[in-house]
C-alpha cells in the first residue's frame, strides 16, 4: 500500500514539473497552425480582389504601369484609382527591375528581402523580374539566389518562358556552373519544357561536370524534343563520354544513311575507348554499305559517310593494341576507298612499324610519305616527327631520306629539322654530310644558331680535325652568333685533344672580356684534364692558378684530378698548396682520405720532401684525418723532421684557426 502511494506521488511530482512545458508547446503549435491558415487565405483573397479591379499575371507581365492605370480608370470611371496593394506591388517590382537594370544586384536583393519580410513576395508575378534576377545572380555567381528565385516562382505558380530558360541555362553553362545546371534538372526537371536547346545545355553541363548518370537520364528527354538529324551529335558525345558504345551504335544504325562522318567517328571512338578496334572496323564496313545504298543519294551522286579521320581513329585503336597487321589492313581498306592517308595516319603507323626489325613496314611508310610529297608539300611537323623517331630507332639513312623528300616537295624544313640531322650525323662521325646540311640551311635563308655550331664543333673534335673546328668557331663569331658555355666547353676539349694547351688557356683567360660570360669550374676542369692527358703538368697548374685568380672555387673533381697529377710529377709544394686549399676552415673542398694519405706516402719516400711531408702530416692531423701510410720507416723520418719545423708554421697557414688540436673539423667531415 505504501509503495503504491509512493509511486502515485512520484508520478504526480513528474507531471507537475512538465505540464507547463507541454502546455506551452501545445499553445505555440495551435498558434502556428492558426497563422499559417490565415496567411494562406490572404493570398487568394488579395488575388481575387486584384482580378476584380482588372489586375492579373498577364497584366503584370505585359502591361506598363501607365497602361494598367489607364485600363483601370476606363473600367471604373474617371475618378477611380487602383487599390493601394496593387500599386505597392507594382512599385516594388519596378524598383527591383530598375536596380537590376543598373547592375545594382546587392541593392536589388536587399530590396527583395525587405518586401519578402512584409509578405509581398507571394504577390510578385512579374516573370520578367524573376528572369532578370536569375540572370543577374548567375552573372555575379550567387547561385543560392538562383535556386531561391526558381523556388519562389514555383510557389507562386509562375512559369518561365522558353527564351528565359534558354538565357539562364546558356549563362550557367558558359560560366561553367555545371553543378547548378544539374541541380536545375534534378529539382525542376518536371517543369522544364522539352526543348533541344535546354537539354543540350544540360547534357553538356552533365558531361563536363562528370555527372554521367544524369547525362543518360537527360538523353531520354532530349530525344523527345523536335530534333533534326544533326542534333543527334550531342547524344553521340554523351555516349562516348559515358562509355556506352552499344547504345551509340544502336542509335547510329537507326539513323543509317542519314548520318554524318562526325557521328560515325564518335561511335568509332566509343568502341576504341572500349578497346574493341575489331568491332570498330566492322562498323566502318557497314558505313561503306550505307554510302553505297541506292536510297541514300540520287543516281550519279555520292555522299561520303567515312573520311580519313574515321580510319585514323581505328588505326590508333590497333596501334594501342599492338596489332601491326590489322593496321596495314586498315590502311589498304582506306586506300581502296579512295581515301588518302594524312600525316596523322602515317605518324600513327610509324610508331608501331618501328617494332618491325626487318624494316619492311617502315620502308613502306616512308615510300608513302615520299609519294604524298610528290602531290603536295609535306608538312614540316610531320617530317620532323618521322626524322625524330627514325633517329631514335638508329635508322639515320631513312631520316635523311625523309629530309630529302621534304626539300623536294617544296616543303620548308625548320631550324629543328636541321639541328636534329646535324646532331645525328655528327654522332655518326659523318661530318661531310653534316656540313652539306648546314649549306642547305644557309641556302634556304635559315641562319645556323649556337646549337648547330656547337654540334659541328663537337664533330670536329670527334673526327680530330682541329683546323676545321677553329674555322667553324671563327665563322660562328663572324656571323654574329653569341657563343654559350657549351661552345667554350667544346673549344677547350678541341684544343686539349690536339695539344694546343696555350691556345686553350688563352681562350679561357680572355673569354669573359670578349663574350661577357665567366668560365665556370667545369671549363677549368676540362682545361686541366686536357693538359694532364698529354702530361703537360705546367699548363695544368697554370690553369689552376688562373682559376684561383678569377676567384672560381674548385670542387672535388678538380682536387681528385689535379692533386694525384702533382704527386706524380713530384711537385710536392703544389701538393701541399692543394691540401691547404682543400682543408681550409671554412670554405674547404671535400677530398678523399685515400688521396691525401697517398700523397703523404709519396712525400715520405722522397728525401728532399721531408719538410713538406711533416707539414702535410700535421695538416691532416689538425683536420682530424687518420694518417695511414705505406712506409713506417719513412713515417719515423718524418716525425724526426717535424721536431725541427717551427711550431707556428702550420698555425700560420690558411687552414689553422688557433692552437693545434682545437681546430674545427674539415668541411667534408662535417657533412658526413
Amino acid at each position: 500500500m505504501n509503495s503504491s502511494i509512493q509511486v502515485f506521488d512520484s508520478v504526480q511530482e513528474v507531471f507537475g514539473e512538465v505540464y507547463q512545458e507541454v502546455f506551452a508547446l501545445l499553445f505555440f503549435s495551435c498558434a502556428f497552425v492558426f497563422f499559417k491558415y490565415n496567411s494562406l487565405r490572404v493570398v487568394p483573397k488579395v488575388q481575387k480582389h486584384l482580378s476584380h479591379v482588372g489586375f492579373n499575371a498577364a497584366t503584370a507581365n505585359n502591361a506598363s504601369p501607365a497602361t494598367s492605370n489607364s485600363k483601370n480608370v476606363n473600367a471604373g470611371g474617371g475618378n477611380s484609382q487602383p487599390p493601394v496593394g496593387h500599386k505597392r506591388i507594382q512599385d516594388a517590382e519596378e524598383k527591383i527591375m530598375t536596380l537590376l537594370q543598373n547592375r545594382e544586384f546587392t541593392a536589388a536583393l536587399n530590396a527583395y528581402r525587405t518586401f519578402e519580410r512584409e509578405g509581398l513576395d507571394r504577390l510578385f508575378v512579374n516573370e520578367a523580374m524573376y528572369a532578370a534576377f536569375i540572370e543577374s545572380a548567375v552573372r555575379v555567381g550567387k547561385l543560392d539566389v538562383v535556386d531561391r528565385m526558381l523556388h519562389t516562382m514555383i510557389r507562386n505558380s509562375i512559369n518561365l518562358s522558353l527564351n528565359s530558360w534558354h538565357s539562364i541555362l546558356k549563362m550557367l553553362s558558359s560560366r561553367k556552373h555545371y553543378s547548378a545546371c544539374i541541380e536545375v534538372f534534378v529539382t525542376y526537371g518536371h517543369i522544364l519544357p522539352n526543348d533541344k536547346v535546354i537539354f543540350s545545355c544540360l547534357i553538356n553541363a552533365a558531361l563536363e561536370g562528370g555527372a554521367h548518370e544524369h547525362a543518360l537520364s537527360m538523353l531520354s528527354r532530349y530525344r523527345e524534343c523536335d530534333l533534326d538529324v544533326s542534333d543527334y551529335v550531342t547524344a553521340f558525345r554523351a555516349f562516348v563520354a559515358t562509355g556506352s558504345a552499344k547504345l551509340a551504335e544502336k542509335l547510329y544504325m537507326e539513323i543509317g544513311a542519314n548520318s554524318s562522318p562526325l557521328m560515325l567517328n564518335l561511335v568509332l571512338l566509343a568502341w576504341i575507348n572500349d578497346k574493341q578496334p575489331e568491332h570498330a572496323m566492322n562498323l566502318l564496313s557497314k558505313a561503306h554499305e550505307f554510302e553505297a545504298s541506292a536510297d541514300h543519294a540520287e543516281p550519279g551522286t555520292s555522299a561520303k559517310l567515312v573520311d580519313t579521320i574515321s580510319y585514323n581513329t581505328v588505326i590508333k585503336g590497333f596501334v594501342a593494341s599492338g596489332d601491326m597487321e590489322s593496321c596495314f589492313q586498315c590502311l589498304q581498306s582506306m586506300m581502296s576507298h579512295n581515301l588518302e592517308p594524312d600525316d596523322v595516319t602515317l605518324t600513327s603507323l610509324l610508331e608501331i612499324s618501328l617494332a618491325d626489325l626487318s624494316g619492311g613496314m617502315t620502308e613502306r611508310l616512308i615510300q608513302m610519305l615520299v609519294q604524298s610529297g610528290e602531290e603536295r608539300p609535306l608538312d614540316a611537323a610531320t617530317a620532323n616527327l618521322f626524322i625524330k623517331l627514325l633517329i631514335r630507332a638508329e635508322r639515320l639513312p631513312k631520316a635523311v631520306q625523309v629530309y630529302d623528300a621534304l626539300r623536294s616537295s617544296r616543303g620548308s624544313p625548320t631550324i629543328v629539322t636541321y639541328s636534329m640531322l646535324v646532331k645525328a650525323l655528327v654522332d655518326s662521325l659523318d661530318m661531310e654530310r653534316a656540313l652539306l646540311i648546314v649549306q642547305d640551311m644557309v641556302s634556304a635563308g635559315v641562319a645556323p644558331d649556337e646549337i648547330v655550331f656547337t654540334h659541328l664543333l663537337e664533330g670536329a673534335r670527334l673526327v680530330g680535325n682541329h683546323k676545321l673546328g677553329e674555322t667553324l668557331f671563327k665563322d660562328m663569331l663572324q656571323s654574329g652568333v653569341r657563343p654559350s658555355e657549351y661552345t667554350l666547353t667544346m673549344m677547350v676539349k678541341l684544343h686539349g685533344r690536339h695539344g694546343a694547351h696555350e691556345t686553350a688557356l688563352k681562350l679561357v683567360e680572355t673569354w669573359e672580356d670578349k663574350h661577357g660570360m665567366k668560365p665556370s669550374v667545369i671549363h677549368y676542369t676540362c682545361l686541366m684534364s686536357g693538359c694532364l692527358r698529354n702530361k703537360a703538368y705546367e699548363h695544368a697548374w697554370a690553369a689552376y692558378k688562373l682559376m684561383e685568380k678569377h676567384a672560381v672555387c674548385p670542387d672535388e673533381v678538380v682536387m681528385s684530378t689535379l692533386l694525384p697529377a702533382m704527386v706524380a710529377c713530384k711537385a710536392f709544394d703544389r701538393v701541399l698548396h692543394l691540401a691547404h686549399r682543400a682543408l681550409r676552415q671554412p670554405g674547404g673542398v671535400r677530398v678523399s682520405k685515400a688521396t691525401l694519405n697517398s700523397a703523404l706516402s709519396q712525400m715520405l719516400l722522397a728525401p728532399a720532401a721531408a719538410q713538406q711531408a711533416s707539414e702535410m702530416r700535421l695538416l691532416m692531423q689538425t683536420a682530424r684525418i687518420d694518417v695511414v701510410t705505406s712506409s713506417r720507416g719513412a713515417l719515423g723520418k718524418a716525425e724526426q723532421a717535424s721536431s725541427r719545423v717551427a711550431p707556428g708554421r702550420v698555425e700560420q697557414s690558411s687552414c689553422s684557426r688557433g692552437a693545434p688540436g682545437k681546430a674545427e673539423p674539415a668541411p667534408w667531415r662535417k657533412r658526413a
